[in-house]
């Protein structure tokens, strides 16, 4: 019974987050008429961002903070809201095929930094060793918790109501929401599978839904 809870809050978490970062393209993709490839770059820096904050120290790569999990996690949507300023500035400048063309790339450069930049980001190895939030609750009740957590993100009114083609205020609130849920994402997907890796920023996996 415990087994079958822990793989089903396991499960359940793993789609929360994949949901959040769902609602993030469609904000961008659905009501703004945006098409961006470049989603996964984002949700990249955030995973890294995260992970790097609180991993355990390792020789491999930079680390070691002891940051906890509920600072790492804004810090991660806050650098990826940060990175995204310049090249928002830029790209949000070109116009359908040549818009995601141009993002497309941006996903495909932090990819290869983050597979080549072994000091940093452990190269194709990735980052392992990350803790998960709630895990003092002990198994499966911290898997249970982070599962409500996600949930309640999830659940947030914030959620799937910024953005609107026709007020371009709102469709500029949805471009940042786009790019802060990203981050936000990413943030969150290190903990759940303890491990980030540069095979979640590549492009092919936002467009074709491969790993």
């Amino acid at each position: 019974m415990e087994q079958a809870l822990l793989y089903a809050a396991t499960l359940g978490t793993l789609a929360g987050i994949y949901a959040v970062l769902a609602l993030g393209l469609n904000l961008q993709w659905g009501l703004t008429g945006l098409m961006n490839f470049g989603g996964l770059g984002f949700v990249a820096v955030g995973a890294y961002t995260a992970a790097l904050l609180t991993a355990a120290p390792s020789p491999t790569h930079v680390g070691g903070f002891g940051v906890p999990w509920w600072l790492a996690w804004p810090a991660a949507a806050a650098t990826a809201a940060l990175l995204a300023l310049p090249i928002g500035a830029i790209a949000l400048r070109l116009r359908t095929d040549y818009l995601a063309i141009a993002t497309i790339g941006i996903a495909e450069i932090v990819r290869l930094i983050a597979r080549n930049e072994d000091w940093l980001t452990g190269g194709p190895l990735g980052v392992t060793a990350i803790p998960r939030p709630l895990e003092s609750l002990g198994t499966p009740m911290g898997q249970v918790a982070f599962l409500l957590l996600v949930g309640g993100i999830l659940a947030h009114p914030v959620c799937g109501r910024a953005g609107d083609r026709e007020e371009p205020v709102r469709a500029g609130a949805a471009r940042g929401a786009r790019r802060r849920g990203g981050g936000q994402g990413g943030g969150q997907e290190p903990r759940a599978t303890c491990a980030c890796t540069p095979s979640c920023s590549a492009p092919r996996s936002w467009v074709s839904g491969g790993r």
